[in-house]
């Protein structure tokens, strides 16, 4: 008796581009796993002063995996994570693609900042002003797409504003 493969299980050809770029990310989740911990969501909570501080440390590494992936499309898709040492944590970073010696020494800097201030004796707004430029500089492409789309959203709703202008 013959049997043929059922339509669902019949693989389609990838590109072996497309293959790199899965393989990719399936041996960075591999390497990451035994540091990244299980998966679990987070609540939705507008207070940072209400968060757990484990959740907090997850903000916290999600916001610098995002800050080093300066590039809007995926292909420079970073992961953090700390790893316990006896000297104090290091920070992990993972990306799809290199990371470039900037994006350290920027991200160094900030680090730098956060460690070095002095609560009460420094100015936080100062401290939040440097640390927002850096962040500005490094996402500075990925800010140039937004305001692109933020643009063309705003021509497409040009007219509907000056419709109701007209009517006042």
């Amino acid at each position: 008796m013959v049997q043929s493969t059922p339509p669902a299980l019949r693989t389609t050809p990838i590109s072996p581009k497309q293959n790199r770029r899965f393989f990719g990310a399936v041996i960075l989740l591999h390497a990451l796993d035994p540091v990244r911990g299980d998966r679990r969501s987070r609540p939705k909570v507008a207070d940072p002063d209400e968060l757990a501080l484990d959740l907090l440390l997850d903000k916290f590494l999600d916001s610098v995996a995002y800050a080093c992936d300066r590039k809007k499309g995926g292909k420079t898709v970073t992961a953090a994570a700390l790893q316990k040492h006896p000297e104090g944590p290091i920070l992990l970073l993972g990306s799809n693609s290199p990371i470039e010696p900037e994006t350290i020494e920027k991200l160094r800097e900030i680090l730098d900042r956060l460690k070095a201030f002095k609560f009460g004796q420094e100015s936080e707004k100062l401290l939040e002003e440097d640390i927002v430029r850096k962040l500005t500089y490094l996402g500075a492409e990925r800010l140039k797409v937004y305001q692109k789309k933020a643009k063309q959203q705003l021509e497409l709703t040009k007219p509907t504003f000056q419709n109701l202008s007209m009517l006042m």
